[in-house]
C-alpha cells in the first residue's frame, strides 16, 4: 500500500458516520449519512420501505457537493428488507449522468448502478443539517405576499 493510500485509509478509519438532513416538505429529513465501507469514506442510503425507491434513487445536489468535498467518492444504496440487496455509483457519474430535476435533487435509475456485495455499516448518532444556499440579495418572487388595498393605505396614513 503506498503512503498515500495509507494515510487516506487511516484518516477514513478516524471518522464517525454523520448523518446528512436537509429541510424537504416542511421538516428537516435524514436523506444519507457519511459513512465508512473497506476503509474509505462512502455517501450511504439504506432504505426499509420508502416509497419512491424501486427504480430510481435521488438526492440533494448539496448532499452529493458535501460527501465530496468530505472525501466520499461512491455513493451506497442498500435495500435492508427481503430481498436485500446493495449496489452502488461513483458520485462524479451520479452527477454527470443523473438528471437535476427543479427541486434540487439528482435523480438516477437503481438499474444504472453497480450490484456489490450487501454489507452493514456503522449506525450514525450525529446529524448535520445541511442548511439550502441563501440568496440575501435577490428577492424571492415564488413567495405569495399580501396586496395592500388602496384603503388600507389611506387609513394608515390617518
Amino acid at each position: 500500500m503506498s503512503e498515500d493510500n495509507f494515510s487516506t485509509a487511516c484518516l477514513a478509519r478516524q471518522v464517525e458516520p454523520i448523518a446528512l438532513a436537509v429541510f424537504k416538505r416542511g421538516r428537516w429529513c435524514v436523506v444519507a449519512k457519511l459513512t465508512i465501507l473497506d476503509g474509505e469514506t462512502v455517501l450511504g442510503i439504506a432504505i426499509k420501505e420508502q416509497q419512491g425507491t424501486q427504480e430510481m434513487v435521488s438526492l440533494p445536489l448539496q448532499v452529493i457537493d458535501y460527501a465530496q468535498s468530505h472525501g466520499a467518492r461512491w455513493l451506497y444504496w442498500r435495500r435492508d428488507r427481503h430481498p436485500i440487496e446493495m449496489k452502488r455509483v461513483e458520485l462524479q457519474t451520479l452527477k454527470q449522468r443523473g438528471f437535476l430535476q427543479r427541486d434540487g435533487e439528482v435523480y438516477f435509475p437503481l438499474a444504472a448502478m453497480e450490484l456489490v456485495h450487501w454489507r452493514q455499516w456503522e449506525y450514525a448518532e450525529k446529524v448535520i443539517r445541511l442548511a439550502p444556499e441563501v440568496k440575501e440579495d435577490k428577492p424571492d418572487l415564488n413567495v405569495p405576499k399580501q396586496l395592500v388595498l388602496a384603503f388600507e393605505g389611506a387609513a394608515n396614513e390617518l
